[in-house]
């Protein structure tokens, strides 16, 4: 079993940016909690550079955003795990992507971590590793000492992605259990 990393590919794919008539989006809350009782659509804007990046089903904004055609193909691995929240876009039809399935799964005795001096809270996790039980059938998830980043995802998911041919997505191996 492999758990992967998902961002967005911001080297080769288009970006969003916040319009200057936008409700703000704070990152800080996206902490693992509905949002869908206070939300209120921003207007995004597509950056492309002059035409040098391609458009994507994963546009970079600093927090996850799926095109429609994305949430259609992973929906099932999506369902009951994330709140798709609506944007005003210029360009494309896209949906932020708020993860609410927090799973306790981190396994700290074989995770190399990191404390503040106070030597309770977690300044940096340099290496994951994961309670096997815990994440089987989790698809896609965060966990509560990151609620924020990064975002995980399963073997199943990264699959679906590739095969599928959505592009703007990046995976970067996160952990192995056969190591």
């Amino acid at each position: 079993m492999k758990i992967w990393r998902v961002i967005a590919d911001i080297n080769n794919f288009e970006r969003l940016i916040e319009s200057s008539q936008s409700n703000k989006v704070s990152l800080r809350d996206f902490i693992g909690k509905s949002l869908l009782d206070s939300w209120v659509k921003p207007n995004l804007v597509v950056i492309n550079e002059k035409g040098r990046l391609k458009r994507g089903d994963c546009p970079y904004f600093g927090i996850l955003v799926f095109s429609i055609f994305a949430i259609e193909i992973l929906n099932d691995l999506m369902k009951d795990c994330v709140e798709l929240l609506g944007i005003d876009c210029d360009s494309g039809n896209y949906k932020i992507i708020n993860l609410i399935n927090v799973v306790d799964c981190l396994d700290y005795s074989k995770s190399v971590i990191q404390r503040y001096d106070d030597g309770e809270r977690i300044s940096n996790i340099k290496k994951y590793a994961f309670i096997p039980e815990k994440i089987f059938n989790q698809n896609i998830f965060v966990i509560p000492e990151r609620p924020r980043s990064p975002v995980f995802v399963s073997n199943e998911f990264k699959n679906r992605v590739l095969e599928s041919g959505l592009k703007g997505f990046k995976f970067e191996e996160i952990w192995d259990s056969n190591e």
